[in-house]
């Protein structure tokens, strides 16, 4: 359709800056340069609206597809929560993310990771929780 929006986006040749550009066709509508400071304050505005939508029923795992980060940076904060373990990750995209998990996902964390260690390559992994 024509009259539709699209978004689309592009790093600057210098890697100082990002373009984000609303089309309507095949014409510019409005566009933005955004340095990575604004861009890390748009993906965290956009993460905490996402976590506030109406998540998609019956999703069991998981889907679509994302680049691994190798050994990110991470730590497990040292206070102690009612709720569980805050476990928290350095992205390089998407900055400090944090995670809490009740004592028997931590449990069921421990023995799916150290399952995943002791098994040859190509074997079936355990689910997800």
């Amino acid at each position: 359709m024509a009259d539709e929006l699209n978004l689309k986006w592009g790093l600057q040749p210098d890697k100082t800056h990002l373009t984000l550009a609303i089309f309507r066709g095949g014409k510019i509508m409005a566009q933005i340069d955004l340095p990575p400071a604004s861009v890390m304050l748009a993906v965290r505005g956009l993460a905490q609206l996402r976590t506030e939508m109406i998540q998609p029923e019956g999703q069991s795992e998981p889907e679509g597809t994302s680049a691994s980060v190798l050994n990110p940076l991470w730590l497990i904060r040292e206070e102690k929560r009612p709720e569980g373990s805050e476990l928290v990750l350095q992205h390089p995209g998407f900055g400090v993310l944090s995670f809490v998990f009740p004592p028997a996902e931590v449990e069921k964390i421990v023995e799916a990771l150290t399952a995943h260690i002791d098994s040859p390559a190509g074997a079936p992994q355990a689910k997800p929780n």
